[in-house]
This record gives structure tokens, C-alpha cells and sequence, in this order.
């Protein structure tokens, strides 16, 4: 069959693609799953073919196509499996696995410093970033170049000191709250997967800028409900979760309409910890601390 109709075939599919920087161990059984993703290594993907779903060792498809090498390319791989014509699938399974990868480079907050967190992404979707730049003087022949990396170019390893780290943190309780292990509404979840998703972008983001407003938008979704006053609301609750660590340098940043006491400050806290579940409170709490500390 031709390739144009095999895009247009309705049908069940396993969907691979290679991925970048990151490297996973026996500590984490050579694999991680998140939501409908699971990243495998390269050398276990053959060995688990049957329970992934592909009719065929992985040794044959290989021969079957011109890509020989599209197995040997990355020391993982993503896979998860959909339903429908590849044409209306492939742009969703790509936004899917950019999601997952986003959440798990959210397991680097509070892990390592932004300057060496591993830059997760789709094989080859991210080189390894770097500038270079001369200087040559007017007036004569002198000249200064030098060349440098913007970000760190070390993987992510999901090792025992990563695991043992996320089970004294945050990122094991979110894993089973996504994972719909552990029980909260339907809503929290879902404003749990998109703030986490856009906070693993933040990190992956090499314009700080950038970041910061990746957190902002974070924060906001989960400390605002629908119907509330931002103005008022905000500001208070940012304080709540924010201002009470200690971490704050910026001398007069409080003014005004943003100005909060101890004692509104205790009120926010006590009443968001009433009113959310005792998971997301603490998640909040470990997610916010853990958010100070990385800048």
C-alpha cells in the first residue's frame, strides 16, 4: 500500500519517536510513564515489543524500511498508542509526548540549578545551543573570538539520586495524581497537568523572560478560580505561598493595592488549605518553595 493511502488508513497505531537528553536506568526499570506516553530505552524497546503492541521484532522492521537506523538513534524512546488516520494523528501524538517531556523536566525544579538543568525535547528538535562572536579591531589586525554554550548540554538521567530525590519531593505525588492514582477532582487534575506542563517549559526555555512568564501563567491558573477578582486575589494568595520562605531580596516591592499583612497573609493560607485537597495543598506548598529556590 502506498504511503498517501497509509496516512489516510483508519486503524489502531503505535507511535515512536526518538528523544533527546535523557537517559533512563535500572532505578526507574528503564522506563517512565507519563499519561499515555511511556518513554522506554532503546535497548529494553525490542525486549517489551509484544506488551507495546508492535506485530513484529523490531529486527525486521528494521529491514522492511529505509529508516535502518531510526532504532539506533536515541538512547530512548517515546511511544504511546492512538487510534484514527495518521494524517489527523501525527500533529496530536507530537504535542502529546511534548507535554510528557515538559512534566518530566519539571522534575528538575529544585533538583539542579536552571544553568544545569538537561534541555529534554524531540531528537533533534534542540541542538546544543551556543554562540560564537569576533571582535576585530579598526585599527589594526588585532582580533578576539571565542565561542560558548548557552545551556547545558548534560541529559537527564533518571538514576537513584533522581528517584530518591522526586520521593522526597513533590514530583512522586503529582505522577499519582495525574496518573489518577491518587483521587482528587477532575478539574484539579487538569489545572494540575497544564501548570505543570507549562512550568517543565519554563525549564526547558533558554530566554529567562520567557520562563518567567511560563511561571506567572503557572501560578495564576493555580491559585485563581473562575469568577475571582485578580486584582484582589492574586496578589494575596501569591503572597500566601510565596512571600512567607524568606527568600524575597527586592527591598519596597509591596505597594498599595498589593500590600499584604501577617494577618491576611494566615488567612489565605487557612483558608486555601480548608478549601483544597490536602494533595494539592502540599504539592502547592513543595511546588512554591522549590520555585523560589531554582532563580
Amino acid at each position: 500500500m502506498s504511503k498517501s493511502l497509509l496516512q489516510e488508513r483508519k486503524g489502531d497505531w503505535i507511535f515512536l519517536t526518538p528523544v533527546g537528553n535523557l537517559i533512563l536506568t535500572n532505578s526507574v526499570n528503564k522506563e517512565f510513564k507519563i499519561n499515555r506516553v511511556l518513554f522506554v530505552d532503546q535497548k529494553k524497546l525490542p525486549r517489551i515489543r509484544k506488551r507495546l503492541g508492535l506485530n513484529a521484532r523490531v529486527s525486521e522492521i528494521k529491514k522492511s524500511t529505509i529508516h535502518t537506523d531510526f532504532f539506533d538513534r536515541a538512547n530512548t524512546y517515546a511511544v504511546m498508542r492512538t487510534k484514527g488516520r495518521p494524517v489527523d494523528l501525527e500533529t496530536e501524538c507530537f504535542r502529546t509526548i511534548r507535554d510528557a517531556l515538559s512534566i518530566l523536566a519539571l522534575s528538575q525544579l529544585g533538583y539542579s540549578k536552571r544553568r544545569f538543568t538537561g534541555q529534554l525535547s524531540l531528537l533533534g528538535e534542540h541542538e546544543v545551543p551556543s554562540v560564537e562572536h569576533f571582535f576585530l579591531n579598526k585599527n589594526d589586525s588585532s582580533k578576539l573570538t571565542k565561542a560558548q554554550l548557552t545551556k547545558n548540554p548534560s541529559p537527564l538521567i533518571l538514576d537513584e539520586r533522581w528517584n530518591k530525590f522526586q520521593k522526597q519531593m513533590f514530583f512522586t505525588n503529582l505522577m499519582k495524581i495525574l496518573s489518577k492514582e491518587r483521587h482528587v477532582a477532575p478539574n484539579w487534575r487538569e489545572d494540575l497537568r497544564k501548570a505543570s506542563t507549562l512550568v517543565g517549559q519554563s525549564i526547558n526555555s533558554n530566554d529567562v523572560s520567557t520562563s518567567f512568564l511560563w511561571n506567572m501563567i503557572a501560578l495564576e491558573l493555580l491559585l485563581a478560580k473562575s469568577g475571582d477578582k485578580h486584582s484582589d486575589i492574586l496578589p494575596k494568595r501569591a503572597e500566601a505561598f510565596l512571600g512567607w520562605i524568606g527568600f524575597w531580596q527586592t527591598q519596597n516591592y509591596k505597594n498599595g493595592s498589593t500590600k499584604c499583612t501577617k494577618r491576611e497573609t494566615c488567612s489565605c493560607i487557612k483558608a486555601l488549605e480548608k478549601s483544597l485537597p490536602r494533595e494539592i495543598y502540599s504539592l502547592l506548598t513543595t511546588y512554591s518553595s522549590t520555585f523560589s529556590l531554582t532563580w
